[in-house]
């Protein structure tokens, strides 16, 4: 979440962000990237772009298709 409102709207053109995010959301970013905060972001877009070609735009859909691989995962354990 960001402390300060941006200084321009929101566009689809932007190509540099400066936001201020927490600590646990930098740490998600990291761990997204093996410590890498740019790889991190990188790959948080490519998790994304896959979840949004599936249609799984919503948070709700997100939430259950993680809670089906989990299911799957589990069933498939010896």
């Amino acid at each position: 979440m960001t402390t300060k409102k941006p200084g321009r709207p929101p566009s689809i053109r932007t190509r540099q962000f400066q936001r201020y995010i927490s600590d646990s959301q930098a740490a998600v970013i990291a761990a997204a990237g093996a410590g890498d905060m740019s790889e991190g972001f990188c790959n948080l877009i490519d998790l994304y772009s896959q979840l949004y070609e599936l249609r799984m735009v919503n948070g709700a859909d997100i939430d259950c298709c993680i809670s089906n691989l989990i299911k799957l995962s589990e069933s498939n354990k010896p």
